[in-house]
């Protein structure tokens, strides 16, 4: 079987950096986020033993969806200084373990982890396990994708399959996308439509089926919500694009860089240098 893992690198890396305590190496270096995430990640790897791994990183701007929504994603504090630090020694201890990075200058890590899955999938992978604490990653599972998400600490994880996101949402995985634009999501700054909440964006998506088919029947909708989505037609159809995630960026993937059984011994280098005594024992990189 070929497992194809993929981590959300953003995600991990803030969830470590909040989750661990402050730790620097003798010379001053912060490396609490890069502990927790090595920790996290060789955690993941070995309960489902992937024969590929691969990690994706946000770099520059999302150009398509700030010209679409210049308020996306506006509400977001800067990245902590002690973290932004530490995503170059992150991507350092990755390249010298043999674990590639993907970005993307105009494309989220969202869109290269759906690109990456996506493409695996159509290339013959039996099984691909998206690792993030974003749930926006859910839309892409189906029957060869699942999400592990993190829920808190660096610890705690929830498995998402299909019947998963069926069971908490009350509607499947392709429709997320959707419910965004009726309800909103705070954490990328999306309103959605005034006057819908949650609950009745998953009533209307169940009733109707996406936003398509809710302007269809813009007329059977309750007058309580009805005037708010006619005039909110566009919106939801700006929204809807924006919280979708592009599974067609232009990435060159070879998957051999992927494939994943353990690390080179000269890892134990950087390893060293970073004071990550714990993280060469896990990689069975002991002298």
């Amino acid at each position: 079987m070929r497992r194809l893992m993929l981590f959300d690198g953003h995600s991990l890396a803030y969830r470590a950096f909040y989750a661990m305590p402050p730790l620097t190496t003798s010379s001053g270096v912060a490396t609490n986020a890069v502990l927790g995430f090595m920790n996290m990640m060789l955690r993941a790897i070995d309960n489902e033993k992937p024969t590929h791994v691969a990690v994706s990183f946000d770099r520059g701007r999302p150009i398509s969806r700030v010209e679409a929504y210049p308020e996306y994603k506006g509400n977001r504090d800067r990245m902590p200084e002690d973290l932004h630090s530490q995503i170059p020694l992150i991507e350092e201890v990755l390249a010298a373990v043999g674990i590639p990075v993907f970005a993307h200058d105009e494309h989220e890590a969202d869109d290269c982890i759906g690109t990456l899955a996506s493409r695996a999938v159509e290339e013959g992978f039996d099984d691909v396990v998206l690792v993030s604490g974003d749930l926006d990653l859910l839309q892409l599972v189906n029957p060869h994708v699942r999400v592990m998400a993190t829920v808190r600490g660096i610890k705690d994880t929830t498995n998402y399959d299909q019947k998963a996101v069926l069971a908490r949402f009350g509607f499947p995985p392709a429709l997320i996308p959707d419910y965004k634009a009726l309800a909103g999501d705070n954490s990328d700054n999306i309103p959605g439509v005034s006057g819908v909440g949650s609950g009745t964006a998953t009533r209307l998506l169940l009733q109707f089926g996406g936003v398509e088919e809710i302007l269809a029947h813009v007329d059977e909708i309750p007058t309580r919500w009805r005037a708010s989505i006619a005039a909110s037609e566009q919106l939801m159809r700006t929204f809807r694009r924006i919280a979708t995630i592009n599974t067609e960026v232009p990435l060159d993937v070879d998957w051999s860089t992927c494939a994943f059984t353990r690390a080179p011994r000269s890892a134990r280098a950087v390893l060293d240098r970073l004071e990550l005594r714990g993280v060469a024992a896990r990689l069975r990189l002991d002298r």
